[in-house]
């Protein structure tokens, strides 16, 4: 079965850019367009990774979805890969320190991005889903 990655970000461009990439190498993808819908995808779908945009703009942030992510135990083990303009040195070790698994600064290479989603998903001891 095909690994199923959830994407969380706000910005459309962005948005179909990854999903394209994503889909383009075989992964089966769930959009979501901010941090709600995200949340409520990430449960509902049990994706075998989630690529979250730190910089989503509404009621909550990507670093409260990050911190709601891994403090739901359905949705704690699920590997989180940032991707984010905001890419400076305190972004990086926030978002470790918070739990993901990776952090993927804009713009990005899609080779790039494919061998990084291609390694979390290769290190993970669940069966795909």
């Amino acid at each position: 079965m095909r690994h199923k990655i959830l994407i969380i970000e706000d910005n459309p461009d962005q948005s179909v850019m990854l999903q394209t990439a994503l889909q383009h190498h075989g992964y089966a993808v769930v959009s979501a367009p901010g941090a709600q819908q995200g949340l409520l995808f990430a449960e509902m779908h049990r994706p075998g990774l989630i690529l979250l945009d730190i910089g989503l703009v509404g009621h909550m942030d990507g670093w409260e979805v990050l911190q709601k992510l891994k403090a739901t135990p359905e949705t704690a083990i699920i590997p989180v890969m940032i991707v984010s303009a905001q890419g400076n040195e305190d972004s990086i070790q926030q978002a470790q320190i918070a739990g993901a698994a990776d952090y993927l600064k804009k713009p990005y290479e899609v080779s790039e991005l494919i061998l990084r989603v291609q390694h979390i998903l290769a290190s993970r001891s669940l069966p795909s889903q």
